[in-house]
C-alpha cells in the first residue's frame, strides 16, 4: 500500500499575540518566507477595521473591503527574518458566524497556498473569539474543530503519477495558531477542538486520496488492505473481517456475487467493527454502509466511453465509510460502531449477469436484473442485509454514489437523502447541519415503491426514469426490515469536475465529517 502523505500539524500557541507584526517577532525561528494570516472585520462603511494607514492606501487600491474569503497581503520583515502577511476578511463583526469564520479561513489558505513556504502563523484576535462564543450551541472547542479542520481540508493537493514532475512546490506542513488573551482554561478547550479538527481533516483526506487513486491501483482488494491499515493505527479499538467469495457464497450474498461475476478481481466483503475503550452509555451500534464498486464498466448494459471515464469514483461510499471509522477510533467516540462495504468491480465478460437475469439475495428477496448498469443498489442490499442479520446493529446509513438522477435534482451542491424512520433521519440532518455538509431528503409516496415491483421477481433493481434517486433509495433500504435506516445517495458530492469552497477537483471525502458527527450524536443518546 502507498505511504500516505505527511500530513498539515498545527500547533496551538500558548502565548498571546495580537498582530502579525508581533507574530512576527514573537516567531522569530521561523524561516524567511513564512506566511503571518490575520482576520480583520469591515466597518459599517465596507472598510477593513485596524489597518494601518499604508495597508488601507493599499486596500483601497486592491478594493479589499474586508468581506468572508477577500484577502490582502504584503511582504513583512524584522528580527531579522521576513514573511508575508496576508489579512482576511470576515465581513461585519455584526454578522459573524461559525459559517463565515469557515469561509474565511478558506479564502486565507487558497490565497496562502499560492506563496512558497512551509511555515504559516493565525494570528487570532480575541475580538474574533468573543464573536464566536455568541453563536448559540458554539464553543471554544467548536472554534478549534472548526478551524483545524478547514484548514487541513484546503490544504489538501492530490497526487499525481507522473516519471518526470515539475519542479516541486513546497507546502504549507507546519501551521501555529496563536490566540490573544485566552485563559489557561480557554485554551485547553481550543487545542481539544484543534486536535479533533485535525483528525476529521486526516479522515477527509484519506478519502480524498482511496477515491482519487487509479483503478487498476484500487482494487476492492485495496480497500480491504486500508480497512487493515486503519485497523492497525486504532490502537486496537477496531477489529477488521475480510470475506472471500466462497464465503460470502454461504452467507448467500448472490446479488453482490452477481455484480462481480464479470470482473477478474475477487469481490472482497469488508466488516469493521470499533469498540470504543470508554464504555458507551447507549445500547445502539450504529451501522455505516459504503457502495464500494472500484470500477463501474455498467456490465453488459455498457457505460458509453464519456459515461464510463470517472468510474473510479464509483467507491466513494466505502473510502468515506472507512475514513469515517479512522476518525471514530481517534476521538474516542464512546459509541459501538460497524462498517460495511461490499467491494468489486462491475465489468463485462462471458461470465457476467445479464439482463433478465433473477437472483435470491441474503435477505430472501428475489432480484431481476432490469440494468446491469444498476449494480450498487444490488452489492448494497446485500451488505445491509448482513449487517442485519449477523451484524446485530440497531441503526443504519448508507452512502452511494447511486444515480444519476441524484445530478439532475440537485446538481453537485448537495447529497440526497431517502429515509424509512423520520426520527432517525432527523439525527442525520442534524449531523449534516452541524457539519456544514449539504443535504436534502427526498418525499417518499406509495406510488414510487411500486415503480421497483416486476413481474417475475420480488423486485427489479430500476425503477426507470422518473423519481429515479427515489426508487433506488427505496431498493436499498428494502434489505433493512424493521431497522431505521438513512439512504445518502452522494453521486454529485462526492466527486466534482471544479474545486469549490474547501474541496478540490476530484474526490471531495463528502461525507466524513457528518458521518463522525453522526456517532457523536449516537454517544449522546440523540
Amino acid at each position: 500500500m502507498k505511504d500516505p502523505r505527511p500530513n498539515v500539524n498545527l500547533i496551538l500557541v500558548r502565548t498571546a499575540v495580537a498582530s502579525a507584526q508581533a507574530a512576527l517577532t514573537r516567531f522569530n525561528w521561523l524561516p524567511g518566507g513564512s506566511v503571518f494570516l490575520t482576520p480583520v472585520f469591515a466597518s459599517a462603511g465596507g472598510k477593513a477595521k485596524g489597518l494601518t494607514a499604508k495597508r488601507l492606501a493599499q486596500a483601497q487600491i486592491e478594493g479589499f473591503k474586508a468581506k468572508p474569503g477577500q484577502t490582502i497581503s504584503n511582504m513583512l520583515s524584522g528580527c531579522g527574518n521576513s514573511g508575508f502577511n496576508i489579512s482576511f476578511g470576515l465581513g461585519e463583526a455584526d454578522a459573524f458566524t461559525p459559517s463565515i469564520w469557515q469561509n474565511a479561513l478558506i479564502g486565507a489558505f487558497k490565497k496562502a497556498r499560492e506563496l512558497e513556504t512551509n511555515e504559516a502563523v493565525v494570528v487570532i484576535p480575541r475580538s474574533i473569539v468573543r464573536r464566536f462564543k455568541k453563536q448559540k450551541a458554539a464553543s471554544l472547542y467548536d472554534f478549534g474543530r472548526v478551524t483545524a479542520s478547514t484548514i487541513a481540508r484546503v490544504l489538501y493537493q492530490a497526487d499525481d503519477y507522473k516519471t518526470a514532475p515539475a519542479e516541486p512546490r513546497r507546502r504549507i506542513s507546519n501551521i501555529s495558531v496563536a490566540f490573544d488573551g485566552l485563559s489557561v482554561p480557554e485554551l485547553n478547550e481550543v487545542e481539544q477542538g484543534l486536535t479533533h479538527g485535525q483528525i476529521l481533516g486526516k479522515a477527509v483526506n484519506l478519502s480524498r486520496d482511496t477515491a482519487n487513486l487509479p483503478p487498476n491501483f484500487c482494487t476492492p482488494s485495496y480497500l480491504a488492505e486500508l480497512a487493515e491499515t486503519v485497523a492497525w493505527g486504532s490502537d486496537g479499538t477496531i477489529e477488521v473481517e475480510v470475506f472471500e467469495a466462497d464465503q460470502c457464497a454461504e452467507f448467500g450474498m448472490n446479488a453482490f456475487l452477481a455484480v462481480a461475476r464479470g470482473s477478474q478481481e475477487p469481490p472482497k466483503f469488508i466488516v469493521m467493527t470499533y469498540t470504543p475503550k470508554v464504555n458507551p452509555q447507549t445500547t445502539e451500534v450504529l451501522a455505516l454502509v459504503g457502495k464500494g464498486i472500484t470500477f463501474d464498466a455498467g456490465g453488459l448494459d455498457l457505460k458509453p466511453a464519456d459515461g464510463m471515464r470517472d468510474m473510479k469514483y464509483d467507491m466513494c461510499g466505502g473510502a468515506s465509510v472507512i475514513a469515517s471509522m479512522q476518525a471514530i477510533a481517534a476521538m474516542n467516540v464512546p459509541v459501538r460502531v460497524k462498517a460495511f462495504i461490499a467491494a468489486t468491480e462491475n465489468m463485462t465478460g462471458g461470465a457476467a449477469y445479464k439482463p433478465g437475469d433473477v437472483y435470491i439475495g441474503m435477505d430472501g428477496k428475489s432480484y431481476e436484473i432490469d440494468n446491469t448498469d444498476a449494480e450498487g443498489r444490488l452489492t448494497l442490499v446485500d451488505a445491509i442485509s448482513w449487517a442485519r442479520l449477523k451484524g446485530n446493529v440497531t441503526r443504519i446509513v448508507d452512502y452511494a454514489t447511486l444515480t444519476g438522477a441524484v445530478l439532475i435534482a440537485l446538481g453537485d451542491a448537495a447529497a440526497g437523502v431517502v429515509t424509512s424512520n423520520q426520527d432517525w433521519c432527523d439525527s442525520y440532518l442534524l449531523a449534516a447541519k452541524l457539519s456544514g455538509e449539504n443535504v436534502h431528503q427526498f418525499p417518499i409516496f406509495e406510488d414510487y415503491r411500486e415503480q421497483n415491483t416486476c413481474d417475475i421477481a420480488d423486485l427489479k433493481n430500476t425503477g426507470g426514469r422518473m423519481a429515479g434517486s427515489i426508487t433506488a433509495g427505496l431498493f436499498v433500504m428494502s434489505a433493512a426490515g424493521d431497522l431505521p435506516i438513512v439512504h445518502v445517495d452522494i453521486a454529485g458530492t462526492a466527486f466534482r469536475s471544479r474545486a469549490t469552497g474547501a474541496d478540490p477537483k476530484g474526490g471531495t471525502g463528502f461525507g466524513v465529517i457528518t458521518l463522525v458527527q453522526l456517532a457523536e450524536l449516537v454517544a449522546k443518546g440523540k
